[in-house]
């Protein structure tokens, strides 16, 4: 481990050591989506960050910290301006591979991660103490975003055109200097064909837990499976069929972002097909090699899902890192390709900004079937996480001009609810923050 530890302060080094040739000269913009506000920690060594609108006291706080650093706020209005939607709402068929319609056998369970745009006047009343906050520190707002990651739960396009009418003219009202709002996006579900087949990837995992439970049926194991299953699951189940497939940017946003994390790519099922949806539906070189592969097939490849102890073998560390280079490079340039496409389609013609991942989340030690294991080498996590933030680091400076800015997910440890997730962030994780506070400085 020792090795380990010695690399990556060799890498650090080499980043704060030079400037890379042929980086753009327009300074950079560096920042972290935090959504749960400002950290001192970063304040001053970022240019900007997004965090969430929650709770109107630790707004005021952010903005205030914000203000004496220098730093600009995006406002991330998904938790104020969207409720969660009821069971009612969600869609309880699925689409089976014969094409029918099929009754799912479970009834949705808690939490649900489908949301609901309030009504106009419930917004305009939800939003109005924080817009009046916002125009007091409009200097620092750059720009607020609707609800995050919508086409996935299921907030359409046309009801984030309506609540962008609706939250412009509050800010403006409550004197906002020419709002800016912008959309994050979960992976390419801008684009209607890669809606699609997320939306049919959804379908399929229902019909693959349906057709296990029906093996199971006779069997001394079925009782505790079925019980476990109706209490406790994936979201994927239920917001099958709820998801919004149609694709799109909407009309009069003037920011479009989106996550697409290693971690999403090699965990989520719902992301089994997208590097061979990419090299069969658009041009991009770099997706050529995974043209007939499953995430699930690609994962068999990396030391860190296997069965058993750490892999400490040299090789398969620089092997490893060969194969997640190939992965960042196909999702990357193909998602950035049809979001250019999107755009040019568009009435809007918004900025980009980019979300990158500085989590360990996506790297830490998996078995076969993806469960985390219990033993965990932390320095080679942190490893890991090094260099997938250095992959975006210089993505972004090699296509500068293509971007309003990177923005890291996350800095500190950061818990979703819906999912019952806990995120581990940058701040534990010394080489991943010295790489973004590097690149922020320009170095």
């Amino acid at each position: 481990m020792k090795k380990l530890a010695t690399a990556i302060v060799a890498c650090t080094a080499a980043v704060l050591s030079f400037l890379v040739p042929g980086w753009p000269s327009a300074p950079p913009q560096i920042g972290f989506f935090s959504p749960s506000g400002m950290h001192q920690e970063f304040a001053g060594k970022v240019q900007f960050a997004v965090i969430n609108a929650e709770n109107i006291d630790n707004l005021r706080t952010s903005f205030e910290l914000a203000r004496k650093s220098k730093t600009d706020l995006l406002i991330d209005l998904g938790p104020l301006i969207a409720k969660k939607a009821s069971a009612g709402d969600l869609s309880v068929t699925y689409a089976a591979p014969d094409g029918s319609t099929r009754l799912k056998k479970y009834q949705p369970v808690l939490p649900i991660k489908i949301r609901k745009i309030l009504g106009d006047e419930s917004l305009r009343t939800a939003l109005a103490p924080y817009a009046k906050l916002m125009a007091e520190y409009q200097d620092q707002l750059k720009a607020v975003f609707l609800v995050d990651e919508p086409y996935l739960n299921g907030v359409s396009k046309s009801e984030l055109e309506r609540a962008s009418r609706v939250i412009r003219g509050v800010l403006v009202n409550s004197g906002v200097r020419s709002p800016r709002i912008g959309v994050n996006f979960a992976a390419a579900e801008f684009d209607a064909g890669f809606g699609a087949e997320v939306a049919e990837a959804a379908n399929r995992y229902v019909v693959d837990v349906e057709a296990y439970r029906d093996s199971l049926i006779g069997k001394p194991e079925f009782r505790s499976w079925d019980e476990a299953f109706s209490k406790a699951r994936l979201t994927t189940y239920d917001n099958a069929g709820s998801l919004y497939a149609e694709g799109g940017i909407p009309d009069g946003v003037d920011f479009i972002s989106f996550d697409f994390y290693v971690s999403t790519l090699l965990v989520d099922a719902l992301h089994d097909r997208s590097l061979a949806w990419f090299a069969r539906h658009t041009n991009e070189p770099a997706c050529s090699s995974f043209k007939d592969s499953t995430m699930s097939s690609i994962r068999g490849r990396l030391s860190f899902f296997r069965d058993g102890p750490v892999v400490q073998d040299p090789t398969a560390q620089i092997s490893d890192r060969a194969l997640l280079d190939s992965i960042f490079n196909c999702r990357m340039r193909a998602t950035v390709g049809l979001l250019h496409q999107a755009i040019d389609r568009s009435s809007s013609k918004p900025e980009i900004l980019l979300i990158g991942e500085s989590s360990g989340n996506g790297f830490v030690e998996f078995d076969k079937s993806g469960r985390v294991e219990t033993a965990q080498p932390e320095k080679l996590i942190e490893l890991r996480s090094f260099q997938e933030t250095q992959r975006y680091i210089d993505f972004y400076n090699a296509h500068r001009q293509d971007f309003a800015g990177l923005a890291f997910f996350t800095f500190g440890d950061e818990h979703d609810a819906s999912i019952a997730l806990t995120i581990r962030g940058a701040a534990a994780m010394p080489s991943v923050t010295a790489a973004i506070f590097a690149a922020s400085a320009g170095r």
